[in-house]
């Protein structure tokens, strides 16, 4: 019985983890969108592919955040899990230059 309750306080009280869909190329823009959001720590980020040119994610400073495999069609996908509070710019290896980048600030 002593264990029913801490297994129910544990459930009750346990924080759940968010995702955040980020659209990559959506509109045929070179563009993440959105591209500025605010999370929690430990939440994820859901990056989609919504365009043909082949797009992935790069976490400056942070080789272990970063995605480098070309996603190269619409709907695939990539996970990034921001543990750590803190800001972390980012953005697609192909595409910089043109714009494509973003920052996710994990609070």
């Amino acid at each position: 019985m002593k264990y029913f309750f801490v297994l129910l306080a544990t459930l009750f009280f346990s924080i759940p983890a968010w995702a955040v869909d980020v659209s990559m190329g959506a509109n045929g823009n070179l563009a993440f969108s959105p591209n500025e959001i605010t999370i929690s720590a430990g939440d994820t980020v859901h990056f989609i592919n919504e365009s043909l040119p082949p797009h992935n994610i790069i976490v400056e400073a942070r080789p272990d955040l970063s995605r480098e495999a070309l996603l190269f069609a619409p709907g695939e996908s990539q996970d990034v899990v921001f543990a750590d509070v803190g800001d972390y710019n980012f953005f697609c290896g192909p595409h910089q230059g043109a714009g494509m980048t973003g920052i996710v600030h994990v609070e």
